[in-house]
Order: C-alpha cells, then structure tokens, then sequence
C-alpha cells in the first residue's frame, strides 16, 4: 500500500469549519428566504460556497438545493431535477415541469426556497424560467456561480436579463480566499505554527483555494498522532504525497 493510500482511514477533515466566508454566505441564503428575494453569490471555485451552501441546507428544513452540472444545461433537463428535489413528479413537457414545481412549491408553506448552486452551467432561458418561478410563487431563491456566471450579466446581453437583475436582492462576490478564513481552518483542525498557516495560505491562493488547504490537512493528519497538533513538518510530507511540491 502506499503512503496515499494509507492516509484514507485517517481523516481529520470532516466537521464543518465555520469560517466567516461561510457566516456570510448564511446571511445572504438567510435574508433571501425571509424577504422571498433573489439572492446571488459569485466566486472562484475553492472559497467556501459549496460547502456552506450544504451545510446551510443541512441545519435547514426548508432549503431545497440542486446541484447544476453540464448534464442539467437545458431547460427540460434542469426542471427534471428541480422536480426531483422538491418531490413533485416530473412530467414530458417544460410547461407541465413548470406547473410542477410551482405547484409543489406552493403545496408546501411559504417558507420552502431553492438554492441553485453551479448556476453557470444554465442556460439563459433556464435562468429566466427560474425567475418566472419566483415570480409565480414568491418563494426565496439563491443563485451560486462563478466567474462565467457572472459575466452573463456583464456583457451585450446583459439587457435580455433586466427582469432578473431587477429583481436581485443581496449579491455576494468571494474572488480569494482570506486570510481569515484560513487562519479559522488551523484553529478547527489543530494546525500549529506560522510556518504552517503561511504554508497553507499560500497553497490557498492557488487556482484549488480551500479545497488544496483541506487535502493538505487531511494527508497531514496520517503523519501524527491522534489529537496531536499539524506541524509545518507534517504539511510539507502531505504536499509531497499530493504532489504539490512548490
């Protein structure tokens, strides 16, 4: 076995860190969902969004989160799993799938909202269908995507969106990753010393942000003992293993 695969059965990254990249993206889901507003938040992948946005929903009952992918980029295929989430039965055509969800919606107190998360991989007409649906039911909804999502307001077409952006209420933009945020991380995983956070904060300003720092961590923590802090040490055996020797 080598040494990667030893590290499996050894994780200290799990328990969800609460930085304040995290308490900011719940307030935005927070106010949306109480004012039934749009909300957007914007940024590079590895800030944080995901991962708040799931744990959000998980300490909530009245999130509903769907996960966009390139399999979802059309209308009907992204109101399918819409309908999936919210428990409504799917129907053939996107009028019906519309009916659906609105239905569902509505079904249920006025409470219930949606957060769509890798938005970018929506098309223009899905992303104004899903404002037909906030309009039509006045439930929250949050939009989450990156760098092209935003683009798709900022250019020659940006007109086509008027009705949307309209209708934005609170809008969060997370380009870097913060030196707070990491310094939250090593206080949550037991990582000593400013050798290591400097170590860790200049791997987060990497294209793969947090998530880097995490994997990092999670190698590092084969290397000590249970309970034992993360050294500089440890973190530069973990970034070998990984293959992120600088």
């Amino acid at each position: 076995m080598n040494q990667a695969a030893q590290t499996v059965n050894r994780s200290r990254v799990g328990s969800f860190c609460n930085t304040q990249t995290a308490r900011d993206i719940f307030d935005l889901i927070s106010y949306s969902a109480k004012a039934k507003d749009i909300g957007m938040i914007l940024g590079n992948p590895g800030v944080g969004k995901t991962t708040a946005i799931q744990q959000y929903a998980r300490s909530s009952i009245d999130a509903r989160v769907c996960t966009m992918s390139p399999a979802t980029s059309s209308m009907s295929a992204a109101l399918t799993y819409i309908c999936e989430v919210i428990g409504a039965r799917s129907a053939r055509t996107n009028y019906e799938k519309h009916e659906l969800i609105c239905n569902a919606l509505n079904y249920w107190d006025d409470k219930l909202f949606l957060i769509v998360d890798e938005a970018q991989h929506l098309n223009d007409l899905t992303i104004d269908e899903l404002r037909c649906i906030h309009d039509e039911t006045g439930h929250g909804l949050v939009l989450c995507g990156n760098a092209t999502f935003k683009t798709r307001f900022n250019n020659t077409k940006a007109a086509s969106f008027a009705q949307f952006t309209s209708r934005l209420g609170m809008k969060l933009e997370l380009w870097e990753t913060t030196s707070a945020d990491v310094e939250t991380i090593c206080e949550h995983y037991n990582v000593h010393g400013t050798k290591a956070f400097d170590f860790l904060y200049g791997h987060a300003r990497t294209s793969g942000g947090l998530r880097v720092v995490t994997k990092l961590i999670d190698v590092a923590a084969s290397f000590v003992l249970e309970n034992q802090p993360i050294k500089i040490d440890h973190l530069k055996d973990a970034a070998k293993v990984l293959g992120r020797t600088k």
